[in-house]
């Protein structure tokens, strides 16, 4: 998600004071990966690309007999466009040999893995992905096998293709084990 807006409606007698902050994370259980809590202004911008968002009210008062009311708040977002593998080129190699990912929706890609192996990378385009020495292919006795591969997005979406079965397993859960797969002929 790409977050937008924070807003909130008070009630806020004299001598009290709400404050928002807000923050972000690729993970669904805040941890050190999240960004700090950064105080907002009342429809002000929490900026950021991420999965997750999360906020904090900080209501304070001078006068016991009074109390804020937080009342509702807001938040907008604009989903991002979830990476999409088309395929391999080559079509075919021997382990080690160099690949390209085409697809769609790269911009900003965050992780590419190889059968749960991460690889080292370069986005060369918003459709296209050069991984560093990393095998797409594996071969079995001479005949190619397919591999899952897995592109993940900079809020954390991730696409991934596994043959011709496009498929992806949500962030924070793991994927099955890739077996091998032999092209149909």
């Amino acid at each position: 998600m790409a977050w937008g807006a924070l807003g909130w409606t008070s009630a806020t007698p004299p001598g009290t004071s709400i404050a928002l902050l807000a923050r972000t994370g690729n993970t669904p259980v805040p941890d050190g990966t999240w960004s700090t809590f950064a105080p907002v202004a009342n429809g002000g911008a929490i900026g950021g690309s991420a999965r997750y968002a999360q906020y904090r009210a900080d209501l304070a008062t001078s006068d016991t007999a009074q109390t804020p009311v937080l009342q509702s708040v807001t938040l907008s977002y604009s989903a991002t466009s979830v990476p999409s593998i088309g395929g391999f080129t080559p079509p075919q190699g021997a382990v080690g040999q160099s690949v390209v990912i085409t697809g769609t929706n790269f911009t900003g890609a965050t992780a590419v893995a190889f059968n749960g192996t991460s690889a080292a990378f370069t986005v060369t385009s918003a459709t296209r992905i050069t991984p560093s020495g990393a095998p797409s292919r594996a071969v079995d006795e001479g005949v190619p096998l397919i591999v899952l591969a897995r592109v993940t997005g900079a809020d954390g979406a991730c696409g991934a293709r596994k043959g011709t079965n496009p498929g992806c397993s949500q962030p924070g859960s793991v994927d099955p084990p890739a077996q091998p797969e032999r092209p149909s002929t």
